[in-house]
């Protein structure tokens, strides 16, 4: 997040706030005739749907590198990152905002590097996260690798409903994003139809988080790719 070397008024808005409805309040408060079209397309193309979206752009010096917005509505803008949220941190509670796939904003890699101040080691073997499978492929590397940075080969057996759960407990974890990468073998066999789902509970119930069918965003070994979820309220340990 933003640090501000003096406290900043508070926000009306959430981190889940409608960038359309920000981009209506500005146009309300700097000027009645502003154009709000077009920077809702240029927001959009660049994955801004929402204002914790806005936030990351503006934390990483990005905000003012879109020119083609009027400067009067940027700075109104960045002033709107730079206040307080109500949904912000708490001291039992960080944020982590997507940048790109593998980038380092995320918990896995939080958790992999104490926060960043060690070195990068899979946090399934140190076990700050449990990694569970249906099964287990003989060919195939330890199920913790899937946390890594690189492409292996980590597979189930080939049985209908296989699984695979990334378990965070103690931690409650409400994702905004995920990424996978199909693995270093083939182009081929990857993940096509699936459900991305969360339990706070030890996994006696589950909720659906994402539904994929016939979804070809992996298309050979080693590609990546993120989805983003509906904001929602439901954490999860698993």
């Amino acid at each position: 997040m933003t640090t501000l070397e003096t406290p900043s008024a508070d926000s009306q808005y959430l981190n889940a706030t409608p960038i359309e409805q920000l981009l209506e309040d500005a146009k309300k408060s700097l000027d009645s005739q502003m154009d709000t079209i077009e920077p809702t397309r240029i927001f959009k193309r660049n994955w801004v749907d929402t204002v914790r979206d806005l936030r990351l752009l503006h934390k990483e010096n990005e905000l003012e590198t879109l020119v083609r917005i009027n400067d009067v509505l940027l700075k109104w803008l960045a002033s709107q990152c730079e206040k307080n949220f109500p949904d912000d941190l708490s001291p039992d509670l960080q944020m982590f905002f997507y940048s790109h796939d593998f980038d380092k904003n995320g918990i896995v890699y939080h958790l992999a590097t104490a926060g960043g101040t060690r070195p990068w080691q899979n946090p399934g073997i140190t076990g700050k996260i449990a990694v569970h499978a249906s099964s287990v492929m003989n060919d195939s590397q330890p199920m913790y690798t899937i946390l890594g940075r690189a492409s292996v080969r980590t597979v189930t057996k080939p049985e209908k409903n296989s699984w695979i759960i990334v378990d965070f407990t103690p931690r409650l974890v409400r994702p905004t994003h995920y990424s996978l990468r199909h693995y270093s073998t083939w182009d081929t066999e990857a993940l096509r139809s699936w459900v991305f789902e969360g339990s706070n509970d030890g996994g006696d119930t589950w909720k659906l988080l994402s539904r994929h069918n016939v979804d070809s965003s992996l298309n050979q070994k080693g590609a990546t790719a993120t989805w983003k979820l509906a904001d929602q309220e439901h954490e999860t340990k698993e």
